[in-house]
């Protein structure tokens, strides 16, 4: 279990089980924990609550290979991506980040179909294939140095969830479409808290 979801999950009973029932001990405790992480709880849409009762999300941004574009593409990134700071002027925090890449559904998915394959002489090509299409997923996952996704990300604060969801879409067509946003989902706001305070961590 990551280690930012297992703290949210954790925070009402890990002070209890440490220093006993005493409730003024347990809420201080807790409060220091909170403040600390900066977040009291994520709902499933990837709404942050934070330790001051406002609320936050993180945005991600489509990566770009900006090697691979010609200069008219590149303008028109920076173009975009500027205007988008011009337009959107309420707080808000630029995040770049790298994490692992996970393969484990795509390891599950060639299991199920190696399952499915036959014993006939004309099914054994098609075993060959699975068998080195799942070896290349196994090695990724063993490979993190090598196999590893940069994420960017904007988060955005707003003082209610209604106030949040016009700031989101505000900021998803600041940009003038010259590049995709999207909101992370708790799972992936938790991966991304995750890999924010754990930097040493594959």
């Amino acid at each position: 279990m990551p280690i930012v979801k297992q703290f949210f999950s954790n925070i009402p009973k890990l002070v209890k089980l440490l220093f006993g029932p005493q409730e003024d001990v347990d809420d201080a405790l807790a409060k220091s924990a909170i403040d600390l992480i900066g977040y009291r709880s994520c709902d499933k849409k990837g709404i942050l609550l934070t330790s001051q009762g406002t609320y936050a999300r993180f945005l991600r941004v489509a990566t770009t290979d900006l090697f691979a574009i010609d200069r008219d593409g590149m303008l028109d990134w920076i173009d975009g991506f500027t205007l988008s700071e011009r337009v959107y002027t309420d707080t808000h925090k630029l995040i770049a980040v790298t994490a692992r890449v996970e393969t484990s559904d795509i390891q599950q998915h060639w299991q199920r179909l190696r399952g499915k394959v036959g014993k006939s002489k004309s099914e054994r090509y098609r075993w060959q294939l699975i068998n080195e299409e799942l070896a290349l997923a196994e090695a990724v996952q063993k490979n993190l140095k090598d196999y590893v996704e940069r994420i960017f990300a904007i988060e955005i604060y707003a003082k209610t969830k209604k106030q949040l969801e016009q700031k989101t879409r505000s900021m998803i067509i600041s940009n003038g479409g010259y590049y995709r946003m999207s909101p992370m989902d708790k799972a992936e706001t938790e991966e991304l808290l995750d890999r924010l305070f754990n930097m040493n961590s594959k």
